[in-house]
């Protein structure tokens, strides 16, 4: 299922955040740990199943979720300090500015593409920076 959100902003702006996304540390390992962990716990025979009401074999997937977690955080982190550096600290800022310039250059992004570019382009700096 796609984002509505992504569907309904520009194309410009939805290729901007993602090409963002990228530059934010990867958390598709730990989400696919956490995807196999729970499928294993759904696919646990009938007496593994009995064997977890006597608190035998409970607490699935605790560790897989919180490197999963932890890893969220992480990404929340990097990408905060970019948008700190590099957009006064708020996205908002970003969309602001976009949606200014649409509205003073009759909705043609073409005329705002360098926001978004020049976005990226302190974006992508930092992160080798700070990698």
């Amino acid at each position: 299922m796609s984002c509505p959100v992504l569907n309904s902003m520009p194309e410009e702006l939805s290729e901007t955040l993602a090409e963002f996304a990228t530059l934010l540390p990867s958390c598709k390992e730990e989400d696919r740990a956490v995807h196999d962990c729970r499928t294993t716990v759904a696919q646990a025979s009938s007496f593994n199943k009995f064997l977890w009401n006597f608190g035998i074999g409970t607490s699935h997937c605790v560790e897989e979720v919180q490197r999963f977690t932890n890893c969220n955080k992480q990404r929340e982190k990097v990408s905060d300090a970019i948008m700190s550096h590099c957009v006064e600290g708020d996205h908002r800022h970003l969309a602001r500015q976009y949606k200014t310039c649409l509205k003073e250059n009759n909705n043609d992004p073409t005329s705002c593409k360098h926001i978004l570019s020049d976005f990226l382009e302190c974006a992508r700096s930092f992160s080798l920076t700070q990698g």
